[in-house]
This record gives C-alpha cells, sequence and structure tokens, in this order.
C-alpha cells in the first residue's frame, strides 16, 4: 500500500476551512457561499483543480465540492462591507451600465450577494453581485446598492424606456449636446444635485456620456415638428451692447449667494450672454466669475466694461473693517 498523495495547500483532511471565493449554486443544488465553514476531505478530483485545490463538504450539500486554494481560507474572512449578508438579496439603484461583455447593470434589478468587491477601485467600497440576467458577477458600490427596492424613476417613466429631448438645443463642455426631438433611453433618476427628483438620466447615441435632464425636457411621444429656435438661428443681442466673451467688471455691492456663488466689487467676468431670470430679462447680462460654479445675471448699471474706481482710503471690496464713530 502506498501513502496517499498530500493534500494541496498544506490542508489536512477533516480540517476546517472557510471558502472565501464568491458564492455559487450548482446544476445539483450544493452550492458554496462565502464566509462558510466546510471540511477538507482531501485533494480536489476534477482535472480543472487537481494539484490546485481541495475536496472541501459542507453541511448543506450532498458532496463535497472542489474548490481552488485561492479561494479557501483557514480563518474566517472579513464580513461583507456595508452590513450585507453572502446571499442577500439587495437592488442596484445606479444608472445602467452595459459591459465589454455583455454584462449589464440595470437600475432597480435585485441581485445576491457573492461576496466582497474584489476589483482595485472598489474593494472595500462594495460587494460583488449576481444578476440573473449576467453571467458573471459584477462588483458594486455601497452607494449603488440598496436592501429595499429603490423609489420609482420620477416621472413614470421606466429604465430602458425611450424619450425625446424637447428643450433647447445646447452644447457641453465635455462636447456631449441636448438636441431639440433627439431620442434617448432611460437609464434611472437624476444624479445631479439640481435634476435629483426632477428629472432622469438620459442616454444619448451620439453622446460620449450621459445626461441629465429635467422632466419638463422630455416627452415620450415623438415632439411636433414646430420646434423651439433652431440651434443655427442667430440668438438674441447682448443688452447694453456687449458681446458674449467680452471682460466686464462688477461695480455694485458685494453678494453671496445661497448656492456660495458670490459678485465682489471690482471682479472681472466674461460675459455669458443675456440675463436669463424674469427679473434680468432685457436689463442685465449673464457673467462668469472664475470664482463661481455659474453665471451670475447681474444688471448692466452693475457692469462696466473698464476697471472701476479703487476704493477709497486704500480699503479692498469684503474687507474687515472698524466702526469708530
Amino acid at each position: 500500500a502506498e501513502a496517499p498523495e498530500p493534500v494541496a495547500g498544506g490542508y489536512q483532511a477533516r480540517q476546517e476551512v472557510f471558502f472565501t471565493g464568491s458564492c455559487q449554486t450548482f446544476a445539483g443544488g450544493d452550492q458554496v457561499v462565502y464566509g462558510d465553514c466546510g471540511k477538507v476531505l482531501g485533494p480536489a478530483t476534477a482535472a480543472t483543480h487537481k494539484g490546485k485545490g481541495v475536496n472541501v463538504m459542507f453541511d448543506y450539500n450532498k458532496a463535497g465540492i472542489d474548490c481552488y486554494l485561492d479561494t479557501l481560507s483557514a480563518e474566517a474572512p472579513e464580513p461583507v462591507p456595508g452590513g450585507y449578508q453572502a446571499g442577500q438579496e439587495v437592488f442596484f439603484t445606479g444608472s445602467c451600465q452595459t459591459f465589454a461583455s455583455g454584462d449589464q447593470l440595470v437600475h432597480g434589478a435585485c441581485g445576491k450577494v457573492v461576496g466582497p468587491a474584489t476589483s482595485y477601485t472598489v474593494k472595500g467600497k462594495g460587494v460583488k453581485m449576481m444578476f440573473d440576467y449576467n453571467k458573471a458577477s459584477v462588483d458594486c458600490y455601497l452607494n449603488q446598492l440598496l436592501a429595499a427596492a429603490p423609489q420609482p424613476v420620477p416621472g413614470g417613466y421606466q429604465v430602458g424606456q425611450e424619450v425625446f429631448f424637447t428643450g433647447s438645443c445646447q452644447t457641453f463642455a465635455s462636447g456631449n449636446k441636448l438636441v431639440y426631438g433627439d431620442c434617448g433611453k432611460v437609464l434611472g433618476p437624476a444624479t445631479s444635485e439640481e435634476c435629483k427628483g426632477k428629472g432622469v438620466l438620459v442616454k444619448f447615441a451620439q453622446n460620449k456620456r450621459d445626461v441629465n435632464c429635467y422632466l419638463y425636457q422630455l416627452s415620450a411621444a415623438v415632439p411636433g415638428p414646430i420646434a423651439p429656435p433652431p440651434c443655427s438661428q442667430a440668438p438674441e443681442p447682448v443688452p447694453g451692447g456687449y458681446q458674449a466673451g467680452q471682460e466686464v467688471f462688477f461695480t455694485g455691492s458685494c453678494q453671496t449667494f445661497a448656492s456660495g456663488n458670490k459678485l465682489v466689487y471690482g471682479d472681472c467676468g466674461k460675459v455669458l450672454g443675456p440675463a436669463t431670470a424674469a427679473t434680468h430679462k432685457g436689463k442685465g447680462v449673464n457673467v462668469m466669475f472664475d470664482y463661481n460654479k455659474a453665471g451670475i445675471d447681474c444688471y448692466l448699471d452693475t457692469l462696466s466694461a473698464e476697471a472701476p474706481e479703487p476704493v477709497a482710503g486704500g480699503y479692498q471690496a469684503r474687507q474687515e473693517v472698524f466702526f469708530t464713530g
């Protein structure tokens, strides 16, 4: 009689080991679950695992399962991030994505947690999910998941539904654009702070990135042939004789807005176009200052094409002073 071959990985028969790979269910109903403890029966028997794994018996299975060495540990593995349990059903709340493999993530879809995320970018910040329609598990960030079904998409739209853009044409710094009448697909609720709860995220074929659109800019039906002013139509003239891109100086009193944007006496900005607020239309222009996140509507009498006179006494706008009278 010859001594049996040693068990791979230095394990011993009947030694307790923990499964650290992603959950799987096999055709016979047997399964392996992240974090579960089993007993080593001996070397792996399958040709794919021989010399690279061991055969392990888990209490809930009918037979031993061949497991690769890199999916086993003699010590209990770290818990699944976010307090989730392996096998728990959770819902994906992020925007729809399709990967090169054909696998995808769909807003609102329910899947099962199969273990901690393993990719470099998501490790420690997410979990690995298995969705029935995918061939493989996908790493998802914790902030993209919920234990309860997410709120429906605003406006009664469905993920994947075709919608038409009915707003005015826009082109963004990224090169993305919105064109009246173009058809896109709803990916989920809007993600930008200003659009959250009031819009949806839409994928248009001509764009590299998805675009947040307000509900009032979309329609489920093809819009009529009478569109808003075409993109090629000359824009309305800028009040005050200013030109788009022209440098102007703010000559009014300093102000800070709820958004964090501000206006500072003497600061230089660039004209973006006519003012858009009802209070300023025809009486002002929209100006971008480098330190602001967006353009600010300014009345014509608070702007000058030339730098204003300095503040008397050598003081600076916004400088702190003490009243001595």
